[in-house]
């Protein structure tokens, strides 16, 4: 069944975790980026701290940092070459959780083992 083909394609939530889509990107949903007050259309801040990537909605200490911009829909969707970039992540399963990450919540993603 066709449909079947693209739903293991289109990443999202498993029972190993959040995995990327056929375009090697991790969708951070809604709920995570709703709840650290990251907006559609709002800058999200994407940096690493100890083993985890955060997604927060303020500039970072730290001066390795990028910004993405929340898409219309409230989801976010990181590529695996930023991920790598910034976080060191090189596997395709993702836990996303909040997290109170100074001086705000922000989104925490770390890899799945």
């Amino acid at each position: 069944d066709e449909d079947d083909d693209d739903q293991d394609d289109s990443g999202g939530e498993t029972e190993d975790g959040y995995k990327l889509d056929y375009r090697n990107r991790l969708l951070v949903p809604t709920k995570f980026l709703r709840d650290a007050n990251l907006k559609p259309g709002s800058e999200a801040y994407i940096y690493k701290d100890g083993n985890a990537l955060y997604v927060g909605p303020s500039q970072p200490l730290t001066t390795n940092f990028q910004t993405r911009t929340v898409e219309r829909n409230g989801d976010l969707r990181i590529s695996l070459k930023l991920l790598n970039e910034i976080g060191g992540f090189v596997g395709h399963y993702f836990n996303i959780e909040n997290a109170v990450q100074t001086p705000a919540t922000a989104v925490k993603i770390t890899e799945s083992e």
